[in-house]
């Protein structure tokens, strides 16, 4: 069992009605792209995760309240002061200050009374924080500790352990003012049992959550005459070259497979290397930072979808991509590497690359390319199956509540 100090099993307890305060930067997701009109946007992969395990919370009958405090930067957003009422309703935005320091300050106080006044008097069963916004965290932790309200810090990637702060000396010393609050919270929820062994120094109740996929995926029906007459691969996501891109690249272009394309969608260091390569390679195609509904249509017609995430890097223990995720409610098989946070259930539903290198990786994608269609989507179709049935948002809403009730 995952859960520490949780006494019922799984499917012996049922909760409703908890009162519950979640504090990220989610919101609906046309909402984030009508925020964000600029070509720099804030983490799409974060966005989505927040915004389902809330959907789910809601589904379980929870009384919940979201607070979106929006990523806003001088990057992502041009304006000096940022209010925006949204048309959802499942989510309340908070007003921004869109000048560097002050834009802290002022989310410090607005959190910190926030939080303080929706759970002054009422004791609510907890406090839901992204830790990795370390102004909000610890503006939620100063006041879940005067109303003694307990604190649940919510861990999808750990601060000084990410790929692009280990190379980076600013983000690094960001990173490590974050790791200093990150110790302070009553509960924890993890995507990885190694962050448990890293973080909860003080040895308070945890659970781990990998991820979730949206539960009505299950009324999306596929068929094979919905995918590409081309064999199509697809990476979409982060194009860190300490990722995987580069040598994905290489290995398709070796595989040399008839009638197959590579389709890349995101944004980041190695864009302008994709564009060129694009432009030289008809089979390698470059789309850029799209929506995520786009990338989801594209990736249930595709062929076969990559994930070629490197696991020599450290941060890679404390880490659960939800792109997988994403990738397996697709219906597409999945190639990916064999994460070291990846628990053992997850590889009989998955083609797995066997060495992390272009010349094993292209030999890999000669076989699946060369395997029946009907085959390929069997394979791809049990993935989906497994996925909703144990890992969907309302299923894993359902034991963080159970959780909160007996910790």
């Amino acid at each position: 069992m995952n859960e520490r100090c949780v006494p019922l099993p799984y499917c012996c307890q049922e909760v409703y009605g908890m009162r519950i305060l979640y504090l990220s930067n989610a919101c609906a997701e046309e909402e984030f792209y009508e925020i964000f009109t600029e070509k720099i946007k804030p983490s799409q992969a974060a966005q989505k995760y927040h915004t389902l395990q809330i959907q789910g919370l809601r589904e379980t009958g929870q009384e919940l309240t979201a607070l979106c405090i929006p990523a806003i930067s001088r990057v992502t957003y041009k304006g000096v002061f940022f209010r925006y009422r949204g048309r959802n309703k499942d989510f309340l935005f908070m007003p921004m200050v869109n000048i560097p320091l002050l834009r802290n300050i002022w989310m410090f106080l607005y959190v910190f009374f926030f939080t303080l006044f929706r759970t002054i008097g009422k004791r609510g069963d907890g406090v839901i924080c992204d830790v990795l916004n370390t102004t909000v965290s610890m503006a939620a932790l100063s006041a879940c500790f005067l109303t003694r309200t307990p604190s649940v810090g919510i861990v999808t990637d750990v601060p000084t352990k990410r790929a692009f702060e280990v190379r980076n000396p600013v983000k690094k010393l960001a990173a490590r003012v974050c790791w200093f609050q990150l110790g302070k919270f009553d509960r924890y929820i993890f995507l990885t049992h190694a962050m448990n062994d890293l973080i909860n120094r003080k040895n308070r109740p945890y659970m781990v959550s990998e991820g979730h996929v949206d539960s009505h995926a299950a009324a999306v029906t596929d068929s094979i005459d919905q995918k590409y007459e081309k064999k199509v691969c697809i990476y979409a996501g982060s194009l860190r070259e300490i990722y995987g891109i580069p040598y994905l690249v290489e290995a398709f272009l070796k595989a040399d497979v008839p009638n197959a394309e590579l389709h890349i969608y995101g944004a980041g260091e190695y864009e302008q290397t994709l564009w060129e390569l694009s432009e030289k390679y008809p089979s390698v195609r470059f789309f850029g930072l799209m929506p995520n509904e786009h990338i989801v249509r594209e990736e249930r017609k595709a062929t076969l979808l990559i994930n070629p995430r490197p696991t020599d890097e450290e941060y890679t223990k404390y880490s659960f991509p939800s792109k997988n995720m994403e990738y397996m409610v697709s219906g597409t098989p999945v190639l990916t590497t064999k994460l070291p946070g990846m628990p053992e259930e997850y590889e009989e539903f998955v083609y797995l690359i066997p060495q992390e290198n272009a010349d094993a990786l292209a030999q890999e994608l000669r076989k699946l390319l060369c395997k029946s269609a009907e085959e390929l989507f069997a394979f791809g179709q049990r993935a989906k199956t497994f996925v909703l049935e144990n890992k969907n948002n309302v299923k894993q809403a359902e034991r963080i509540c159970r959780f909160l009730s007996n910790s």
